[in-house]
């Protein structure tokens, strides 16, 4: 007779970052306030405001059509996965999101797609406010809502620079030699640093945030296995798309969407194994549910991480400067596909 093992899995909506510290420091460049301002606040505000609305009617609604056309890339992938949650789990709760809609809002330069950002002093449990990221694809283009990353204490906060204007293009078109890395490596090798745990040519800040809480949650669904089963967690750059804006200290905060795939396989065939919480209930719609594993059970995450890339000839690494929470937004299995 096989033995059925259900295992419940400890598991939060988000991957939680808030409890989390970077002991290190970066700059923390200022305004640079004799430039030309590429974007004037007062029509910043405007749309910043509108999306804001936008978002909190989507909350309340669960509903990711209502978030409105000037929300793209990760921040609209990681809201309509929460709000799936949210249909099924009635705990899942959403919290109103942290974006400043009075500016300064600061632009990367007059190239295209461009990026803006502002930086908002809203704090969180273990975080030190947030930067949101807009994208603006071309002259005519209007500015989306790209991504909202919450920023790990310690560094303080970091006021977003400056050097916008000395930059006559800015990013994407940025020298590579200006940095202590090539800007564009900078989110595959990190990926590689928290999939294989070991560093390549790219240094960070050792054991930030983000790759102690991926490594936390891999090792609380293997203790809850018990040795039925093994995890396997992959994080990869799921579309290469990167935005960026300088500092005045002639770095450079970027920002990438990451997706963080997680392998749960069956190792006892005398047993039935079964997934409970968030995994079972993103599977069967039910939530209470549960997901069987025949052989192996598959979990997808997004999230969006921010880097500080220091300017060539620092003995700085680079820093993880924080990431917005990881949301589930898939659970399968092969004999689905």
């Amino acid at each position: 007779m096989r033995k059925t093992r259900i295992v419940g899995l400890i598991l939060a909506v988000t991957l939680g970052l808030s409890a989390c510290a970077v002991e290190a420091a970066v700059p923390e460049p200022v305004l640079d306030k004799e430039g030309t301002a590429v974007l004037a606040n007062e029509n910043y505000s405007a749309f910043a405001t509108e999306v804001v609305d936008n978002i909190a009617v989507a909350d309340e609604a669960f509903d990711a059509s209502l978030l409105g056309d000037r929300v793209t890339g990760p921040f609209y992938y990681e809201r309509a996965a929460l709000y799936d949650l949210a249909w099924i789990v009635s705990s899942v709760t959403i919290d109103p999101v942290t974006i400043n809609t009075d500016g300064p809002a600061l632009v990367s330069g007059t190239a295209f797609p461009r990026t803006l950002a502002t930086f908002d002093e809203t704090v969180k449990s273990g975080m030190a406010g947030s930067i949101s990221f807009w994208v603006q694809s071309s002259p005519r283009a209007n500015y989306q809502l790209w991504g909202v990353v919450d920023m790990f204490e310690n560094p303080p906060a970091v006021e977003l620079a400056g050097a916008l204007e000395t930059k006559q293009d800015g990013f994407p078109q940025v020298e590579a030699a200006d940095y202590v890395v090539d800007p564009t490596t900078v989110a595959t090798a990190y990926a590689d640093y928290v999939t294989n745990g070991e560093m390549g040519e790219v240094t960070f800040n050792e054991n930030d945030p983000f790759k102690r809480e991926v490594e936390r949650q891999a090792q609380t669904l293997l203790d809850a296995l018990e040795d039925k089963g093994t995890v396997e967690s992959t994080l990869s750059i799921p579309d290469g798309e990167l935005v960026g804006i300088a500092t005045d200290t002639g770095g450079l905060v970027i920002a990438t969407a990451v997706q963080l795939d997680t392998t749960v396989t069956k190792t006892d065939d005398d047993i039935i194994l079964r997934l409970g919480s968030l995994f079972g209930a993103l599977y069967s719609g039910e939530a209470d549910g549960v997901v069987e594993v025949d052989s192996s059970v598959y979990a997808t995450y997004y999230s969006t991480i921010a880097f500080y890339i220091p300017p060539a000839g620092s003995d700085d690494p680079v820093h993880v400067l924080g990431a917005s929470d990881m949301m589930l937004y898939s659970v399968t299995k092969p004999e689905d596909e």
